[in-house]
């Protein structure tokens, strides 16, 4: 049984009205999240999100410009088990990265895909609250981050 709550750190890359997206090339379901991943133990978020997209992407010039915001999400997986995750979400700029040409996933299980930004459910966006929140966090003030 998982008795533990998972903190993952994403990030938001925009160009040109398009948002850049995590696909999970694992499985039947397509299905896409943002880009990111878990932060380990004594990690900062912004440091987790840093390494993780060295990982995925191979960048090492990634610049976190604001906290967006949180997201809290509680699902039975395929063998129901419940998993529990705590998203923290920062927009990103990634210097030379243009909707014009997908990066090259640095991972075998997944890839990435640009989509629309108004067309977030066609891309199968989950969790599917982030579909329409996107827009708001975007719009929303700044959020300092706090950490000891």
């Amino acid at each position: 049984m998982n008795n533990h709550i998972q903190v993952i750190a994403r990030a938001v890359i925009i160009d040109d009205g398009h948002i850049l997206l995590t696909c999970s090339t694992n499985g039947s379901k397509r299905y896409t999240y943002l880009p990111g991943g878990h932060v380990e133990l004594g990690e900062p978020s912004k440091v987790a999100l840093l390494r993780e997209l060295t990982e995925e992407l191979g960048v090492t010039d990634a610049n976190i410009t604001r906290l967006l915001g949180t997201h809290e999400s509680l699902w039975h997986d395929s063998t129901n088990t419940l998993q529990h995750e705590i998203n923290i979400i920062f927009a990103t700029d990634v210097p030379g990265f243009s909707r014009h040409e997908t990066p090259a996933s640095q991972e075998a299980h997944i890839s990435f895909v640009w989509a629309p930004l108004d067309q977030l459910a066609d891309a199968n966006l989950l969790p599917v609250i982030m579909r329409t929140r996107l827009a708001a966090l975007l719009a929303g003030p700044a959020i300092e981050i706090i950490t000891d």
